[in-house]
């Protein structure tokens, strides 16, 4: 009973993980692209650059609580 519990739980941390680095991954390349833009068109995808940054950062408090 206790081992399945364990296991149950290893195996949601190790998901967690996994799409954590996804989401770090995808971030990073949407932070390169961004920077890489001229100003004026970062101004025009600045919504959408931040809504994808607030997004992680809701799934990591969500989470961590």
């Amino acid at each position: 009973m206790r081992q399945d519990v364990l296991l149950k739980t290893a195996d949601v941390v190790a998901e967690n993980d996994r799409r954590s680095l996804q989401h770090r991954k995808a971030l990073a390349t949407s932070t390169k692209a961004f920077r890489a833009k001229p100003a004026p068109e970062q101004l025009a995808a600045l919504g959408p650059f931040v809504k994808g940054w607030q997004r992680e950062v809701d799934d990591l408090t969500a989470r961590a609580q």
